[in-house]
């Protein structure tokens, strides 16, 4: 006959303690987020905790499926580099150092780069085992804040050079007329706290981004989004049916008149 005794042994028996490692910009944690749940709905009931740099602090915080963030290194300061050991136990804090499963996503996008049939979702499904991801829109945590609402908020940098148009003039000046509220400006690139990025976009009617963190965000909050990629392959292994995807090559044949379709014609 079961107990409770019995269930609470069975539940503590049965609990997995998972750390998850992904070293890389923050949009690539974006895109490991629908692997996360679905590693959280295959070993439940387990807690996860996810290790990035500490530039990525509080992305996660809110995350149901994540029990706690830790912050290291790309040299694994704190061990788990392709065993099961801990390195550094006082540089843990509260979290406990003892698991019992690693998925390291350090190299999961990059494993497939160049393969045109794989989302860069899917790429971490398939480095956590081929799990099964029902839908590549990633969940976006957030807690709400005030903040002022911009009918169109741009945002042209990336950390990727190739990908970066921050500088491009062209795009600029399709993009004036609609009076743009832009993010991550200057040199080097301001960076905003993650939470207060969320809310800029969570509170705009489009959202414009190159390949980067914002566009996933803005897909994630289910914006009106443009995004604009290197190439055409990206739109496919990068982009979202919900994102209106156009190429580099196709900007000034096709921004104003995607721009015009959602905001309307601008006023002069």
């Amino acid at each position: 006959m079961a107990t409770q005794e019995n269930l609470d042994k069975t539940y503590i028996d049965f609990s997995k303690r998972i750390l998850v490692t992904r070293f890389g910009g923050l949009g690539d944690l974006l895109y490991m987020e629908p692997t996360i749940r679905a590693i959280y709905k295959k070993y439940f009931p387990c807690e996860i905790v996810v290790r990035t740099f500490y530039d990525y602090v509080g992305v996660f915080d809110n995350h149901p499926c994540i029990s706690t963030m830790i912050y290291d290194d790309n040299s694994y300061s704190l061990g788990y580099n392709n065993n099961l050991n801990p390195k550094a136990l006082n540089d843990w804090g509260d979290v406990d150092p003892n698991f019992d499963l690693c998925f390291d996503f350090s190299d999961a996008v990059e494993s497939y780069i160049d393969d045109p049939n794989v989302h860069a979702v899917s790429a971490f499904a398939i480095k956590a085992g081929n799990l099964e991801v029902k839908e590549l829109l990633p969940q976006i945590p957030y807690t709400a804040e005030h903040t002022p609402r911009h009918p169109l908020v741009v945002q042209l940098t990336s950390s990727g050079k190739e990908r970066d148009l921050g500088q491009n003039e062209e795009v600029k000046g399709l993009l004036a007329p609609y009076n743009p509220y832009y993010i991550g400006e200057g040199f080097p690139a301001t960076k905003l706290p993650y939470n207060q990025l969320v809310n800029i976009i969570r509170n705009c009617e489009v959202f414009v981004g190159t390949e980067s963190c914002g566009v996933i965000m803005a897909a994630g909050l289910h914006k009106k989004t443009i995004g604009l990629y290197l190439n055409s392959i990206r739109i496919r292994t990068r982009g979202f049916s919900n994102v209106v995807g156009i190429s580099f090559e196709e900007v000034s044949t096709k921004l104003n008149t995607e721009l015009t379709k959602l905001l309307g014609q601008p006023v002069l």
